[in-house]
């Protein structure tokens, strides 16, 4: 896979000069805008911390770009068309604190995202993510409504001491064929998921998913 990172403010102009670099490469791409800066033009894809992604103007990059870093500076996605990015697989976002909502809706092909800082997601941010399968929100305080509906593959989310307020049906068809979602927590706060969420009968305090984690499941049409 080819790595691209740049290192640049992202006004339009440069944004538009990755994805060309991304269209024109022979395999899969991994671009990494971690070093990227704040711009302050008419059009900036980052702009005060927001980050404005729009792939769609270039489909031969957003058939390229399988792995992306968001930007350091970015600590909100904002009004993005992430859905574009067809080949998109990883997604990783250091300082962001919130997801808007869509903002990954119907990102098919989206596998793994982590991000361990955000505290909000939107209504529908991963909305019919369909190949979903791990998902890590360690500092996650609320999940919007239909957040994760028909995550179908999603296979472990990661959650941290707190217990996220829930908007209405956040985990709709998660399990296309099963019943319940497992859901990594802390040990520490194990007991307080299971008395919100949880069920005793369901609940393994053996299945450990990760260093000093435990496994609750919760039905798939939580609301």
């Amino acid at each position: 896979m080819r790595e691209i990172t740049p290192r640049t403010a992202l006004t339009q102009e440069n944004w538009d000069a990755i994805l060309r670099e991304a269209a024109a490469a022979p395999s899969p791409v991994s671009l990494d805008l971690s070093a990227c800066e704040c711009a302050d033009d008419d059009a900036p894809i980052l702009y005060r911390g927001a980050f404005r992604c729009r792939a769609g103007e270039n489909e031969e990059a957003a058939k390229k770009i399988a792995a992306l870093v968001l930007p350091d500076a970015a600590v909100k996605i904002e009004n993005a068309k992430l859905y574009t990015f067809s080949a998109l697989k990883t997604v990783r976002g250091k300082n962001i604190r919130e997801i808007a909502q869509k903002a990954f809706k119907l990102c098919s092909a989206l596998e793994t995202v982590d991000f361990p800082n955000a505290e909000r997601i939107g209504s529908s941010a991963f909305e019919m993510c369909f190949s979903l399968r791990r998902a890590l929100f360690p500092r996650l305080q609320k999940i919007g409504s239909n957040a994760f509906e028909r995550c179908w593959a999603l296979e472990s989310l990661v959650l941290g001491q707190k217990i996220p307020a829930l908007g209405a049906n956040s985990f709709q068809d998660t399990r296309h064929f099963r019943s319940a979602l497992a859901i990594s927590v802390p040990c520490a706060a194990f007991n307080s998921f299971l008395a919100a969420w949880g069920h005793a009968d369901e609940a393994s305090e053996c299945a450990l998913f990760g260093e000093n984690h435990k496994m609750i499941t919760i039905e798939s049409r939580v609301e």
